[in-house]
């Protein structure tokens, strides 16, 4: 019985986990922005606070992060930070090949991707 409900437990787990995921073919130049829109009804405000949640994404360090988010988001809004938390740098890297301007812009954006094993997968 004990087995059946640690085991039911860790499926749960695993099964919340897998929903954060997310599938890097459907990160585009403004799915963050798209996103944020979903809590901000202004496209402007939710255009310049994309811009700063990329910003944090970028820069922060990862013990920083969440607050940041927290703080630029607010509580409320956990859910999606989680989803962001777990896919900083595929969130990162694919709205910067998604943003890049010609293919030597690219290029550079792929090497710089091969250097973080988080994104080996992409």
């Amino acid at each position: 019985v004990f087995d059946s409900l640690a085991r039911a437990s860790t499926d749960a787990k695993s099964e919340a986990e897998a929903k954060l995921i997310l599938d890097p073919t459907k990160i585009d130049a403004y799915w963050l922005q798209r996103e944020i829109s979903k809590y901000l009804q202004d496209p402007h405000e939710s255009q310049k606070m994309a811009a700063d949640v990329m910003k944090v994404l970028e820069d922060s360090e990862d013990r920083e992060l969440e607050n940041q988010l927290v703080y630029l988001l607010d509580f409320e809004r956990f859910d999606f930070i989680r989803v962001l938390l777990k896919n900083r740098w595929k969130i990162v890297y694919c709205t910067r090949l998604a943003q890049a301007k010609n293919a030597g812009e690219r290029k550079k954006i792929e090497e710089d991707m091969k250097k973080k094993n988080e994104l080996n997968e992409i």
